[in-house]
C-alpha cells in the first residue's frame, strides 16, 4: 500500500515509510505493551484508513476510464463472493490425507535407506582394504571423518547427521532426504545401458564421448515416469525398495504441495439442531489476478483435475458438497476462445468483402470448421490439422490452443519432438501446421502499389476514395515541385507510414490472425465486448522511448493472447449478470458458488435446478448474442446458442460420472446432466415459479444420464 500510495502522492500527502513502522505491532508485540501505546496505535489505524481512502479516491476515476462498462465491475464483484458449501467430510478428509502420506512417506523413507545400508555393506572394502570399485559411486566422498562408522556421503541422506544412528523403524519422512541426487546412484539407475552419472553444472546424463548437452532434471521426477514405466529408465539394484520409493515420491507430491494450502482455508460451521455438521468456506479469490485478468486463487482456481490418479488429495474439489435437499448447478463454457477468436476472423473478414447489413458466420475455414464441424465426422479444425499432418488428434489440439494464444514454431516443434519425432521431423511438421493454420506471412505496407490491394484489411470503397484522394494530393504537389517522387508525397500523407504489419494468408485461422495483429497497432487496445483496456505493463511505450519497437515486437503475441483471453472474462462477466437478473427477475433461489475460467456453478434448492439450468442456458445465449452483436454479427448458430449440457451435483467435479468418493471411502452418486431439449421438456421451456416439472419427463432424463 506505501509504494502505490507514494506512486500515485508526489506531493504533500505522500506517505513515508516512518507511517508503516506500527504495521506488525499488533501481531508480534505483547498485549501489555498494546494497552501502553493504545492513542498511537489507534492514530496509526485512523491514518491507515484515511491513505486507503485516498489511493481509492484517485484509483476509481482510473478504473471507471478503463473499465466503463457496468457489467464489469458487477462481474468483479461477483467473482470475489464464492461461496463453497461443505461438511463433516472437510475435516475427515484432512486427517485421513495427512495420516495416509506420512505412512507412505515412511515406507518409501525406509526402503531408501534399506537400500542404501545395503549399498555400503556390498561394496565396503575387501579383507585386503581395497575399495570396490562401483559405476554409480565412484566418485561421492567416501571419506570417513572422526570415530564415525559411515562414509560422508551416506550422511547427506538425512535431514540431520544424527539421525543416521536411528533404528530403522523409528525413523520418519522428515528425517530422510528422499529427493537426494544419490537416490539413482543407490539403486544403479540406466539409460537403457548406460549407468546415469550426476554433475553438478550439466545435471544429469550419461557419460559418453560425446558434445554437451542440456541440464537434465531429476530422473524421478513425473517427466522420466514414462521412461521408467517402459523400462527405458531402470533400477538394477534393489528393484522392490526403489519402486516403494517411487510409489511414495508419486502418490504423496500432490498432498505435499497442497496440504498447507488446504489448512489455511478457514471453514465457517454453522450450529444445527439435528446433528449434521455443515458450513461453508468463503476463499479470497483475486478477480482479476493475471494481466488478462483471469481470477486467482492458490488452491482453488490453479487446482488440476487429477481424479482417478491414485495420488493422495486429488479429490479436494469434491469436498465441496450441497447440504441435503440441494444441488449444484453449473455448465463449461463450450470452446469459449476459440469461438471468440473465430468470430474475429468472420468479422474483419466479412467487413472487407461485404455491407455491414449482411456480415454473417463461418466465412472463414476456421470460424466453419469451429461451428459446422464435426468430432464424429472428422471435420472438426482438430481432426482436419491432425489428418492433413499425420499426427495425432491430441496433439493437434494441444497446438492448436498454443498457437492461439500466441506459441510459435519453435514451441511447436519442442511439442512434437517430446512426442517422438525426431528433431528434423518436428521442425518440418511445424512449418507444414503454420502454414496450413496460420497462413504464410507477407508484410503489409511495405509497398504502395500494394497497400490498398488487399481486401482482408480495407474496404473496397474506402480503398477508391483513399487512392483518388492520394492522387490529387500528388497532382497538386508535382505542379509545384516536378521533381518530388509520388512515394514520398504519399508516405509523407500518414503517422507511421513504414511501421510493418505482419499479416497472413492462406491458412485456415489467416483471418484471425490478421485481425489481432491489426489491432496490436491501436495506440489504446480495449476488448471489442466491454471495452477494456490493456494493462499499461503491456501498452505501447511513449512515442519516443528508446527500443520502444523492440518493446512492442517483442510483446505482442502476450497483446494478442491478452486480447482472446480479456475477451473471455468479458464475456463471462456478462455471463454472472445475465444470471443474476433472471434468477432476481423469476425468483430462483440460487446462490453463486464459484468460477473458475470457463466454468460456472450455482448452488439451488432440487426442486428449483431445472429453472437454474434454463437459465444458464438462455444467459449463454443472450451472452453470445451481445457479443456477435457488437462485432457486427446478427447471428447465432444452434450449435453455440446453448451449452452443450448443464450438470446437476451433489458435488464439485469437472463432469457428473467422474468417480468420486466421501473422505470415508463411499462413493459418491453420479449426477445428472440436460441439454436444451431435457430442460424444454421438464420445464416447459419457462423460468417462472408456478411452472411445476413432469415427474414422468425427469424419471426418463435420470435414466437416460
Amino acid at each position: 500500500m506505501l509504494a502505490v500510495h507514494q506512486h500515485l502522492y508526489r506531493d504533500h500527502l505522500k506517505m513515508t515509510k516512518e507511517s508503516k513502522q506500527f504495521q506488525e505491532f499488533f501481531v508480534k508485540e505483547d498485549i501489555h505493551l498494546i494497552q501502553q501505546n493504545f492513542q498511537t496505535l489507534v492514530n496509526y489505524c485512523a491514518d491507515d484508513n484515511l491513505a486507503c481512502c485516498q489511493i481509492f479516491k484517485k484509483l476509481w476515476a482510473e478504473y471507471q476510464n478503463r473499465f466503463p462498462h457496468p457489467a464489469t465491475l458487477y462481474g468483479m464483484l461477483n467473482m470475489g463472493n464464492a461461496y463453497l458449501p461443505i461438511n463433516e467430510n472437510w475435516e475427515l478428509f484432512y486427517r485421513n490425507n495427512e495420516k495416509t502420506c506420512e505412512e507412505t512417506k515412511e515406507a518409501g523413507a525406509r526402503a531408501l535407506v534399506t537400500a542404501a545400508k545395503r549399498v555400503l555393506h556390498d561394496l565396503k572394502p575387501d579383507i585386503n582394504g581395497e575399495a570396490r570399485i562401483d559405476a554409480w559411486l565412484f566418485d561421492v566422498d567416501w571419506s570417513i571423518k572422526g570415530d564415525h562408522e559411515f562414509p560422508e556421503w551416506y550422511f547427506k541422506l538425512f535431514s540431520k547427521r544424527g539421525n543416521v544412528y536411528l533404528d530403522k523403524e523409528s525413523l520418519s519422512s522428515e528425517d530422510v532426504t528422499m529427493k537426494s541426487a544419490y537416490v539413482p546412484l543407490i539403486f544403479g539407475m540406466t539409460y537403457g545401458p548406460y549407468p546415469l552419472h550426476r554433475s553438478r553444472y550439466y545435471g544429469w546424463g550419461y557419460l559418453v564421448p560425446n558434445e554437451k548437452a542440456q541440464n537434465v532434471g531429476d530422473p524421478l521426477g513425473k517427466h522420466f515416469l514414462r521412461y521408467i514405466d517402459s523400462k527405458i529408465l531402470r533400477p538394477t539394484r534393489h528393484v522392490d525398495e526403489f519402486f516403494v520409493l517411487l510409489e511414495a515420491l508419486k502418490t504423496t507430491k500432490f498432498w505435499t504441495n497442497y496440504a498447507k494450502r488446504v489448512e489455511s482455508e478457514i471453514p465457517v460451521w454453522y450450529e444445527t439442531s439435528d446433528g449434521a455438521r455443515l458450513g461453508a468456506i468463503a476463499p479470497a479469490i483475486v478477480p482479476a489476478g493475471t494481466v488478462s485478468r483471469r481470477s486467482v486463487h492458490k488452491l482453488w482456481v490453479t487446482l488440476t483435475n487429477e481424479s482417478g490418479t491414485g495420488r493422495i488429495g486429488t479429490g479436494i474439489k469434491s469436498l465441496i458438497q450441497a447440504p441435503d435437499g440441494y444441488l449444484l448447478v453449473g455448465a463449461d463454457v463450450d470452446s469459449q476462445e476459440q469461438w471468440l477468436a473465430g468470430l474475429f476472423g468472420d468479422a474483419s473478414h466479412a467487413r472487407s468483402s461485404l455491407p455491414c447489413h449482411r456480415l454473417i458466420l463461418c466465412l472463414t475455414p476456421f470460424s466453419n470448421m469451429m461451428l459446422a464441424g464435426s468430432k464424429a465426422d472428422g471435420t472438426d479444425l482438430h481432426t482436419v490439422v491432425a489428418n492433413q499432418l499425420k499426427i495425432d488428434r491430441g496433439q493437434a489440439k494441444a497446438l492448436n490452443y498454443s498457437r492461439m494464444y500466441g506459441a510459435g514454431e519453435i514451441n511447436a516443434t519442442n511439442t512434437l519432438s517430446k512426442a517422438g519425432m525426431t528433431m528434423a521431423q518436428a521442425a518440418q511438421t511445424a512449418k507444414e501446421l503454420f502454414a496450413v493454420t496460420k497462413g504464410t506471412e507477407s508484410s503489409g505496407f511495405c509497398s504502395i502499389s500494394l497497400t490498398y490491394s488487399r481486401s482482408c484489411v480495407f474496404i473496397k470503397t474506402f480503398r477508391s476514395f483513399t487512392i483518388e484522394f492520394e492522387k490529387w494530393v500528388v497532382s497538386l504537389v508535382q505542379k509545384e515541385k516536378p521533381d518530388v517522387p509520388e512515394a514520398n508525397i504519399v508516405c509523407s500523407l500518414y503517422d507511421d507510414y513504414s511501421d510493418i504489419a505482419r499479416l497472413f494468408n492462406g491458412g485456415y485461422e489467416s483471418a484471425t490472425f490478421n485481425y489481432l495483429e491489426m489491432q496490436t497497432h491501436r495506440e489504446v487496445l480495449r476488448t471489442p465486448v466491454l471495452n477494456c483496456r490493456l494493462s499499461d505493463s503491456l501498452s505501447g511505450l511513449p512515442k519516443d522511448t528508446p527500443d520502444k519497437k523492440y518493446f512492442t515486437a517483442k510483446y505482442k503475441r502476450s497483446v494478442m493472447n491478452w486480447l482472446v483471453q480479456s475477451s473471455a472474462v468479458d464475456f463471462l462477466h456478462l455471463l454472472l449478470l445475465c444470471m443474476e437478473w433472471l434468477c432476481k427477475e423469476n425468483n430462483i433461489r440460487a446462490r453463486f458458488v464459484i468460477s473458475i475460467h470457463d466454468e460456472v456453478r450455482y448452488l439451488c434448492p432440487e426442486e428449483d435446478a431445472p429453472r437454474l439450468a434454463l437459465a444458464l442456458m438462455l444467459s449463454n445465449m443472450y451472452v453470445r448474442s451481445f457479443i456477435s452483436s457488437k462485432l457486427g454479427i446478427e447471428q447465432l448458430p444452434l450449435s453455440v446458442a446453448f451449452f452443450s449440457q448443464v450438470d446437476c451435483d451433489t458435488v464439485l467435479r469437472k463432469e457428473v460420472h467422474i468417480p468420486c468418493f466421501n473422505a470415508d471411502g463411499s462413493p459418491v452418486p453420479e449426477g445428472i446432466t440436460y441439454t436444451i431439449e431435457d430442460l424444454l421438456k421438464i420445464t416447459g421451456g419457462s423460468l417462472a415459479a408456478d411452472v411445476t416439472s413432469s415427474n414422468e419427463d425427469c424419471a426418463k432424463i435420470k435414466a437416460s444420464s
